[in-house]
């Protein structure tokens, strides 16, 4: 990567954020605060706590909405075996273990409270959840400070932009979040564009997911 389209980029998009009185994708710092404010991996009434922790006024299409998506899938899969369900969240918030691995133990899982329910309804096909992007939700939602969003072609064609030549791959998810924490510590050096953010999302902080926003802008720029 070159730190100067980096810096270009980032210059752009304060240009950006001065044009705007608020952001279509801002509402993801409001997805911290309300995962915050629910979520309770012990409590009781699990696929009630998940579904109140997966709540937006403004738009459900990260998590694919209500309806046959990743969230009612989800719900399911609890409302199926509870406490294995509960237990597979508790792996993937387990920082001490490899991130991979836990991405693929809990597809893995998944799967194994699905055949079942698949004998029983044969409309069932997947649960969603061998899907990186939404375990990286739960992970950026847990871990703000962490991980951002995994949106892979995003990704792609912002590092293209700043002319990467070693690209981390789909499955390298690891090299994925170095360098994007790598660019996020670059441009949160600029004490404008954090100021900035913080006006237009109303947040007294910003977190990585900050990363997915000038992802995004870049990727479309």
């Amino acid at each position: 990567m070159k730190v100067i389209l980096i810096n270009e980029y980032k210059d752009k998009f304060k240009s950006y954020l001065r044009s705007k009185d608020y952001l279509e994708n801002g509402f993801y710092f409001d997805l911290i605060h309300n995962w915050k404010e629910n979520w309770n991996n012990e409590g009781t009434s699990f696929s009630k706590i998940y579904d109140a922790s997966l709540q937006s006024d403004v738009s459900g299409r990260i998590w694919g909405g209500s309806t046959n998506s990743a969230k009612s899938m989800m719900i399911a899969l609890i409302d199926q075996n509870e406490e294995f369900m509960r237990a597979c969240f508790r792996d993937l918030f387990n920082e001490n273990l490899d991130l991979g691995l836990r991405l693929d133990r809990f597809g893995y899982h998944a799967n194994q409270i699905l055949q079942p329910m698949m004998g029983k309804n044969p409309k069932l096909s997947t649960h969603f959840h061998d899907d990186r992007a939404i375990l990286c939700l739960y992970l950026a939602l847990e871990y703000p400070e962490l991980y951002c969003l995994f949106d892979y072609q995003s990704f792609i064609s912002m590092m293209e932009k700043f002319e990467s030549r070693n690209i981390p791959t789909i499955v390298e998810v690891e090299r994925y979040y170095k360098s994007c924490r790598g660019i996020f510590k670059l441009i949160t050096k600029d004490d404008e564009l954090v100021d900035l953010m913080k006006s237009i999302t109303k947040q007294e902080e910003i977190k990585l997911m900050l990363m997915s926003i000038f992802m995004e802008y870049v990727a479309n720029n």
